[in-house]
């Protein structure tokens, strides 16, 4: 048994429906272990958050700073610019013609990635965001925005929404969480969001640009749609200990709950291998690159990475 998800792209009255009572759920153990153990890059970090890889560097948020390591041993941290006032901030940190942008409920930051140097432009009420290509998006005061790059005025996406707590962009699409209770879709040349019902407590959305992937809380489950018409929401993994965020590479989901940092390979969740053993972790933020995947825990305030291939 399975719910039926449906999203038109041009379509501003599509619905999407999830009952997760329904849907089939096959439990995936971890049937394999990573070839190294975590290694610590930054320890005693201020509530490490919002992870994004770059070009050999790995960037972070501690308390009111922006931090940047090299991806690679020894993990000096090279570089850090005060953020200020401006957070908390929101979403995972994304590069637009090479500055990194963040967004929290009155700003978007943008820090150029070669000389580091911080710029703020306003964003009322800005609560979630992404990237795609040279665009920014964002949501801020009940409204989807789109910026675009080198441009200091924002347009109007979407409106009559919620937050939204967390957004992601995938080749033709933007998903976000609302409410705390659901997780929303609309498609390029739509302006109507479509729901994803049946979601209790969605989080740590991620795509790979063509289906859409995220943690419910209080299901200990992890979740996908392809976004499509017709497509059904699938159960890639359940029985989770306190499953908190995701993010996607190569092919593979890779997901963090209290015990460890996994992935499995897509399209259906097998394959699991346990990259980082945990011990009552609180992993805010997930980022992969071709070769290892980086976690920050707010338990330990620790930034660390490890090898998955």
């Amino acid at each position: 048994m399975k719910a039926a998800l449906v999203l038109a792209a041009a379509c501003s009255g599509c619905a999407l429906v999830t009952d997760l009572s329904s849907l089939e759920s096959t439990e995936h153990l971890p049937v394999d272990a990573g070839p190294t153990g975590p290694s610590v890059i930054a320890a005693a970090q201020a509530s490490p958050d919002h992870l994004a890889v770059f070009e050999g560097h790995l960037y972070w948020t501690a308390g009111n700073e922006l931090r940047r390591a090299t991806t690679s041993a020894p993990y000096v941290v090279e570089d850090v610019v005060s953020l200020g006032p401006l957070g908390p901030f929101a979403g995972t940190p994304g590069v637009v013609d090479r500055r990194m942008y963040l967004v929290s409920p009155g700003y978007a930051v943008d820090v150029d990635v070669d000389a580091f140097a911080l710029h703020v432009i306003t964003v009322t009420g800005g609560t979630a965001f992404a990237v795609d290509g040279d665009t920014v998006y964002a949501g801020a005061d009940g409204r989807l925005r789109m910026l675009a790059a080198g441009a200091s005025s924002w347009v109007d996406r979407s409106i009559g929404i919620t937050g939204p707590e967390e957004m992601v962009r995938g080749a033709s699409f933007e998903c976000f969480t609302q409410g705390g209770t659901d997780v929303d879709c609309v498609g390029d040349g739509a302006t109507t969001p479509a729901p994803v019902d049946g979601t209790t407590a969605p989080r740590g959305l991620s795509t790979d640009g063509e289906s859409l992937y995220w943690i419910d809380v209080a299901a200990g489950a992890l979740l996908a749609n392809d976004v499509t018409v017709g497509s059904a929401t699938r159960v890639l993994a359940s029985g989770l200990e306190r499953p908190t965020t995701t993010t996607v590479r190569a092919g593979r989901i890779f997901y963090a709950t209290a015990d460890a940092v996994r992935s499995c390979r897509l399209p259906g969740c097998d394959d699991v291998t346990i990259h980082a053993p945990l011990a009552a972790a609180s992993v805010s933020s997930l980022a992969a690159d071709d070769s290892l995947v980086y976690f920050a825990d707010q338990a330990t305030g620790t930034v660390g990475s490890a090898a998955w291939r």
